[in-house]
């Protein structure tokens, strides 16, 4: 044995830990997991062994919302949280379940502290732990992803919009079939319908149209067999379901020619 060794394996060493942990928390230390041994002291230190198996409390959420924990799944160590143990993968690797955790359930279970060779694959970062302040300009171009590696789950809402797509980025054979419908679409799809005029108090039928959708204007062209004026009747009109239902207003039935443009929300 040398005469330099200080401990025969190093797995209990005196570490300086966060205010207020006492014997049995779970922490990390720089890289190096571990359940503390005694209180934390006034020196801000305190006896932390970083090998075995301990029962903790471990919440079944993620960087991303709630999710559950199977046997073998890394858990990861999040100053601040309470508890600090969930698979997150902002935080630190802690260790690994060696029993489930339902999804947003706070569950004790025993975890194995992690060891040497249980860390991130090479080239594995934490979720959410690159931010765009470390990322260089034209870092990530499209020959540095992979084929659906960005979907519609791995996007913040509107953290794609004009001023971040390059003109002619998107065009025709990159958008699958059914892709763009009036749920993606800001203002909906805009749809013009002609109808016959009806009495004043008469709905007038628009197929496709539901509650939800919205109107723009309805334009009464007066007579449909022969234009002489144009009149706006907006005001005069409510969506309904399959129809522009009318309480009352302008009797259309000569007949009028309605131009109604709407807008598809739905």
């Amino acid at each position: 044995m040398s005469t330099n060794e200080t401990h025969d394996h190093g797995d209990v060493l005196k570490l300086p830990v966060p205010a207020n942990y006492t014997s049995g928390d779970p922490v990390v230390v720089g890289r190096m997991p571990g359940v503390l041994e005694t209180d934390r002291d006034s020196d801000g230190n305190a006896i932390v062994k970083m090998r075995g198996v301990f029962d903790l409390s471990v919440e079944g959420t993620d960087a991303v919302g709630n999710t559950a924990i199977a046997i073998g799944d890394p858990v990861f160590w999040q100053v601040g949280d309470t508890p600090v143990l969930s698979a997150d993968e902002s935080g630190e690797l802690f260790g690994h379940a060696t029993e489930i955790v339902l999804t947003s359930a706070t569950t004790t279970i025993k975890v194995r502290v992690a060891r040497t060779g249980d860390a991130r694959a090479p080239g594995e970062v934490p979720l959410l732990s690159i931010g765009t302040g470390e990322l260089a300009a034209d870092a990530i171009d499209g020959d540095k992803i992979a084929d659906d590696a960005v979907d519609s789950e791995h996007l913040v809402a509107a953290s794609v919009d004009n001023e971040h797509l390059a003109d002619d980025a998107v065009d025709s054979d990159e958008i699958a079939d059914g892709a763009v419908d009036p749920v993606h679409l800001a203002g909906g799809f805009s749809k013009v319908t002609l109808a016959d005029g009806t009495a004043a108090a008469a709905d007038v039928t628009i197929a496709g149209m539901v509650v939800g959708d919205e109107l723009v204007s309805v334009l009464s062209y007066t007579t449909k067999a022969s234009i002489a004026s144009v009149d706006e009747r907006t005001s005069e009109y409510v969506v309904g379901a399959g129809v522009l239902t009318k309480a009352g207003g302008t009797d259309e039935s000569a007949p009028n020619q309605l131009v109604v443009t709407w807008n598809d929300l739905t």
